[in-house]
């Protein structure tokens, strides 16, 4: 009997953890989010184009350009339809494929992001429930002296926390320790096409 559990342990234990990985998703002109934030506003995600390579999101009043197979930031567009690349923090949120243990980094002139999956787990959201691979995030921002002793010393940090919901094909839950200008959100509504 034990040698039995052992044998069906040994063969379906990569079955099992394989479901606790995943590829980018596929997206579709159509597919939208909606969530509320911890402040009381209501924001909205949703596909407007899909390129060959490339997704094209708006969020809010932005619209940003995604690489298909890592859901990486690559560029915002403006009003006029100029593609500036994105400079920011948080491009590689997502950095697909996602699985339980990954760690990514994000290191730019002047910041280091960290990110780090422990757990594909159940969390609660006004939308639902879902599994999902929860992401710890960290990030430390530095500042150059402009005169001697020309140091660099650390100016921010900030720490959070995102759910990505595979069966929803977006982060569903965001927690982050900062400020009230970056608040929490939680997914309320989506539809995908």
């Amino acid at each position: 009997m034990f040698f039995g559990l052992v044998v069906l342990l040994f063969f379906f234990a990569p079955i099992i953890r394989a479901q606790e990985k995943c590829e980018a998703p596929v997206l579709n002109v159509g597919d939208e989010w909606e969530y509320k934030t911890s402040l009381g506003k209501q924001l909205k995600q949703e596909v407007i184009k899909v390129e060959e390579d490339i997704y094209v999101l708006r969020f809010g009043g932005e619209v940003r350009g995604i690489d298909k197979k890592t859901m990486n930031y690559i560029f915002l567009i403006d009003e006029s339809g100029r593609r500036e690349k994105f400079t920011g923090t948080g491009s590689k949120i997502l950095d697909f494929p996602l699985f339980v243990g990954k760690k990514t980094k994000n290191v730019k002139e002047d910041f280091l992001e960290e990110y780090f999956i422990p757990a594909f787990e159940e969390i609660q959201t006004v939308a639902g429930t879902f599994k999902a691979f929860r992401i710890e995030y960290r990030q430390q921002r530095w500042i150059r002296n402009r005169r001697p002793p020309y140091e660099t010393t650390l100016q921010a940090s900030a720490e959070g926390t995102y759910w990505y919901a595979p069966e929803v094909k977006a982060i569903v839950k965001r927690t982050l320790k900062i400020s009230k200008s970056m608040p929490d959100t939680e997914l309320v509504a989506y539809k995908l096409n």
